[in-house]
């Protein structure tokens, strides 16, 4: 019985591990990273998808533990400075996708967490702290972060209704841990 406990364990760090990993890579830290960036005001990530996948995997505790180290890894590498408010916002963000998506494949929650995140998270807070830490802009900066929320709102219900509900693809990565 306890060796099935450090099986399923060191599985879940295994995942959990490339799961941040992807995050990082996917977060633009590195040349071939996955972020796109329009103007100065509009960032599209896939980040969203390790967070959202370890949240829905393992619970509100994992999305905020890949979403802190992606965020912190970039902060450390990519040299545009380390923000404690974007990254407390992040976090939260990784917790809201584990709460609403843990161990379901509803699309209801899929949307609302989607929405939660994207207008709470990355309009309002994450526009506030651009503002407070670096000085940005309100108006201008929201006008652009509005296009990016709309476009981000639907990107990421697309991929995680086909991620979560069509391919179930936490209960693939967790098939080992039963």
């Amino acid at each position: 019985m306890q060796k099935q406990n450090n099986t399923q364990y060191t599985r879940m760090v295994a995942i959990l591990g490339i799961l941040s990993a992807v995050a990082v890579i996917c977060s633009g830290v590195f040349p071939m990273g996955l972020t796109v960036r329009v103007g100065e005001f509009i960032k599209l990530s896939p980040v969203f998808l390790a967070v959202a996948l370890a949240g829905s995997m393992y619970g509100w505790w994992a999305g905020a533990l890949v979403a802190f180290i992606a965020d912190f890894m970039q902060a450390l590498v990519s040299g545009l400075g380390f923000s404690p408010l974007i990254l407390a916002v992040n976090v939260l963000c990784g917790a809201c996708f584990g709460l609403l998506l843990h161990n379901t494949k509803s699309v209801f929650k899929i949307v609302l967490s989607v929405l939660l995140t994207q207008i709470v998270g990355g309009l309002c807070l994450n526009t506030l702290a651009l503002h407070w830490q670096y000085g940005m802009p309100i108006f201008p900066t929201v006008y652009w972060r509005m296009l990016q929320t709309a476009i981000m709102i639907f990107v990421e219900t697309v991929m995680l209704i086909l991620i979560i509900k069509t391919a179930d693809l936490p209960k693939r990565l967790r098939k080992g841990d039963k």
